[in-house]
């Protein structure tokens, strides 16, 4: 698997998060998206239980976890 940076700025990035590769990735193969402002960002489509370890650590890579609770507007 690997990721492909779709679009980066010095605030923005969005990111196709590790892209499987045939055989890698067992039912329906699924594309998982995280975009990022700063040090925030939003995972779309995170995918199944398969793939859901490498995304999250691919996701913690970029994004910094807030506190439970805090909210952005």
């Amino acid at each position: 698997m690997h990721n492909i940076k779709l679009f980066e700025s010095d605030t923005h990035r969005f990111i196709l998060l590790n892209e499987s590769e045939p055989g890698e990735e067992d039912g329906i193969r699924s594309n998982q998206y995280l975009i990022t402002h700063h040090d925030a960002g939003v995972l779309l489509d995170p995918g199944g239980f398969g793939v859901m370890p490498r995304v999250l650590a691919e996701m913690l890579d970029r994004t910094v976890p807030e506190e439970e609770g805090t909210v952005h507007h």
